[in-house]
């Protein structure tokens, strides 16, 4: 190695030294410049990985609750993590009853991964029009784990109300850097619709004379003393108890300065989101983002997937999770994501662990992705009737495969297209290609639900002949009706078949005796009429 090489490589060793020992020395200043309360609840790993300096693993009790802040870490922080290049993950996990102040969309400086489990979330809208929102993006993980969002009902208003001045920075979240999105299991809660139970409950137990009925205006009217105890005995009763008695707290005081407390009504509340929400005109590019996890949603608004989709792109998405949110129907936008997430790399769409009964129509759109294939998550669903037509249309769309194995699958479910569906099963021949060969295969292994006599066999060891005693039911109808009663034997087939003969046999015979009774009453009435001309040609005669 020559002199100059030498030197080179002397510098280049000598700068990744002088920028190593910079960033241990950065995250040793980080710790020491945490709250107590941070201090108290976490402990720190350095140099964990290649994409960590440092890990905060904290663990958060009832009595911990609202101390640990995210304001605060983001002090702690400050601008060094970004002149350093410092990147710190954080792991907070709660007690039941702990609380952490996470406002959205839990910007810090250099915090790159955020795990949350188990806790009940304040301050959601406390960033919301601050300078908080020019904090740089940094995030790549978010997962955020059966959580409850604690929102009090003046900060949602706010920002509903204020919904034309709402920013991309804050409505699309850590876009540019964000890598996995995962938000499983979380709710919010409307302290308002919940806390008078919760005050008629807290005043039941504490036994506060006077005030069993929780009624907030009594309770309001406390004096100091016995309102101070009343808000401390609901704390101890669990986290719904403590956040509705700070609300409480609040109101109390905006009530003794004399300021209005009250609020819209909670329908007119809700009329009035849907249309402020409509006027956010923010664009979002999730430049960045591979697998959006939103599964075991308890409550998921109406137009999600229509709000999910507009004014976004989402080039890098291969994974979007929806399973186990009680939805009834396969969205539009995701039947139709070749439009809709049209430049997306998409691979698994998981509905699975719903109530979906139908799929609906999937345009034929073409495949911008050549050879990638979307596969779309059914298994567990509520879907019964299948025919070959079904599958057929599925395989003509290009780089798509549908999942719905482990369906009620109801055997006598539109009887004409379900047997032939047994006749072309038996010829793998009738499944050319690919996916109609994978149907045929998943076909196999596939059992009926219903009807009560077929349940549990393999769909691929019926015979039409001697299993299919079915009613002719329409595709559709046997979600409302149980196909088993209606056939549950060839004794009782055979038993409706002669019931029907004796019908058709009674009505052909008050037919046939009508007929007869019609021609003796015209056999008369002939009579009569030759009669009387008889008896008028006579007159006319004399």
């Amino acid at each position: 190695m020559d002199r100059s090489a030498l030197l080179v490589f002397s510098l280049g060793i000598f700068f990744l030294s002088f920028a190593s020992a910079s960033t241990s020395s950065s995250s040793s200043d980080f710790w020491t410049s945490l709250s107590p309360a941070w201090q108290s609840s976490c402990d720190v790993q350095y140099d964990v990985d290649n994409d960590v300096n440092a890990t905060l693993n904290c663990h958060v009790t009832r009595q911990d609750r609202g101390l640990l802040r995210l304001a605060d870490l983001r002090t702690a922080l400050g601008s060094g993590a970004n002149s350093t290049g410092l990147k710190i993950a954080l792991n907070l996990t709660c007690d039941t009853g702990g609380m952490v102040s996470l406002p959205w969309p839990m910007r810090a400086p250099g915090l790159v991964k955020l795990t949350v489990v188990n806790c009940g979330m304040l301050d959601k809208y406390a960033d919301f029009n601050t300078s908080a929102e020019q904090i740089p993006d940094s995030l790549r993980v978010l997962d955020v784990r059966d959580c409850t969002w604690l929102n009090k009902a003046e900060a949602v208003d706010r920002v509903i109300r204020n919904s034309e001045i709402v920013t991309g920075e804050y409505e699309c979240g850590q876009d540019s850097t964000v890598q996995f999105h995962l938000y499983r299991n979380v709710s919010d809660m409307d302290l308002d619709l919940k806390c008078f139970s919760v005050f008629a409950d807290a005043s039941k137990k504490g036994k506060f004379q006077g005030h069993l009925s929780g009624d907030v205006g009594q309770i309001l009217s406390m004096k100091e003393t016995e309102f101070s105890d009343f808000i401390n005995f609901t704390k101890t009763l669990g986290v719904e108890f403590s956040v509705c008695a700070d609300r409480l707290v609040e109101v109390r005081r905006r009530k003794n300065e004399g300021s209005n407390s009250s609020r819209i009504d909670p329908m007119e509340d809700m009329r009035w989101s849907r249309i402020q929400l409509d006027k956010i005109k923010v664009s979002c590019n999730y430049e960045r983002l591979e697998v959006m996890d939103e599964s075991y949603a308890s409550t998921l608004h109406r137009k999600h997937f229509e709000y999910m989709v507009k004014d976004s792109k989402y080039p890098k998405l291969r994974v979007l999770n929806y399973s186990h949110i009680g939805i009834d129907e396969v969205p539009e936008e995701i039947r139709e994501w070749r439009i809709f997430f049209h430049e997306s790399n998409l691979s698994v769409v998981d509905l699975s662990h719903n109530r979906i009964k139908e799929v609906g129509s999937i345009p034929p759109f073409a495949n911008p992705l050549g050879n990638q294939t979307t596969k779309i998550d059914l298994r567990f669903n509520d879907i019964r009737c299948i025919s070959k037509t079904m599958f057929t249309d599925w395989a003509t769309v290009p780089g798509l495969f549908v999942d719905i194995k482990n369906n009620p699958i109801d055997c006598c479910c539109g009887v004409s297209a379900f047997k032939e569906l047994l006749v072309v099963m038996q010829n793998s021949s009738k499944w050319p290609g690919q996916p109609l060969l994978t149907y045929w295969k998943d076909l196999s292994t596939m059992r009926c639900a219903y009807p009560q006599h077929l349940a549990g066999r393999l769909i691929a060891s019926l015979n039409v002949k001697e299993d299919l005693h079915c009613s002719e039911v329409s595709v559709g109808q046997t979600k409302d009706v149980d196909v088993g009663s209606v056939s549950r034997s060839p004794l009782v087939a055979a038993v409706v078949v002669l019931a029907v003969l004796v019908v058709v046999l009674a009505l052909v015979l008050v037919v046939l005796a009508v007929r007869n009774r019609r021609k003796l009453c015209h056999g008369a009435s002939t009579w009569d009429k030759s009669a009387s001309l008889h008896s008028i040609s006579g007159k006319s005669a004399e």
